[in-house]
């Protein structure tokens, strides 16, 4: 577990890649803008959490994460949701929260 919330970061090193054994990540309440793609590195990684950053994009890369079971991107300025996070419900039936709602992909129609 990596909890980095509260701490005004700007950039996620791209070293955070090498934590390879990581379940949960925790960057809320910071002030990152891009989520680096080497978080597509942390194949164990179970729970990320981004709330309240100034996140516009989430990378697709996140897809690659396969034990992923939750993804929190709440009160960032993300516009629409990205289609990864859709592939990522429909295909592992995870829990993704975005701005508060949990992705449903039967009123979606995904």
């Amino acid at each position: 577990m990596l909890f980095l919330n509260y701490n005004q970061i700007e950039i996620v090193p791209n070293i955070i890649g090498n934590l390879l054994k990581l379940k949960i990540l925790d960057l809320s309440y910071n002030q990152i803008k891009i989520v680096p793609n080497t978080i597509g590195y942390l194949s164990n990684l179970e729970m990320l959490i981004l709330n309240h950053n100034q996140i516009e994009i989430v990378p697709n890369i996140i897809g690659n994460l396969s034990n992923l079971e939750k993804i929190n991107i709440i009160g960032n300025k993300i516009n629409g949701i990205p289609n990864i996070l859709y592939i990522l419900r429909r295909n592992r039936n995870r829990s993704i929260l975005v701005d508060g709602v949990y992705l449903d992909l039967d009123i979606v129609g995904a």
